[in-house]
């Protein structure tokens, strides 16, 4: 998109050339007030689908790891708003990455809850008597059989 000729065709000052050195003015002077809305829309629903993950998370505990998610990716954000505000970094791959892990989070919370008892039930070593209960799944040697 930025080739020497567009700059040389379209800038008042063809020899002075620079960069917005901030995602908001990148996106601003890029796609409009339009675009800037959309953006900083993306990026707060992105926050509030972290912030759910944070509350529902940790209700079963093999969902716990998706609480400390939410946590991080709202660190990654804040990071990204306050680097961004110096850098112009607003097509950067990684913000993007996280807006997918936690859609896909939320999805897979979503899809674990859906399936219920059922999907606990056929976990091995898994009780549904007691939820906290784990026995697992380990061949003892010979010598440890004749000791029990």
């Amino acid at each position: 998109m930025y080739t020497a000729d567009i700059f040389a065709l379209y800038a008042p000052n063809p020899t002075d050339i620079h960069a917005a050195h901030s995602i908001y003015f990148q996106v601003l002077g890029e796609h409009g007030f339009i675009g800037l809305f959309l953006f900083m829309g993306m990026w707060w629903s992105v926050w509030r689908t972290s912030n759910w993950l944070i509350q529902n998370g940790g209700k079963e505990p093999e969902s716990l790891w998706c609480k400390n998610l939410g946590a991080m990716c709202q660190v990654a954000l804040v990071g990204y708003a306050v680097g961004g505000a110096f850098l112009s970094l607003a097509y950067f791959d990684l913000p993007y990455n996280i807006l997918v892990i936690v859609c896909l989070t939320k999805r897979w919370i979503l899809n674990f809850r859906s399936q219920g008892q059922d999907w606990i039930e056929s976990i091995p070593g898994k009780s549904t008597k007691d939820p906290t209960s784990v026995q697992p799944n380990v061949e003892l040697s010979i010598s440890e059989r004749s000791v029990r």
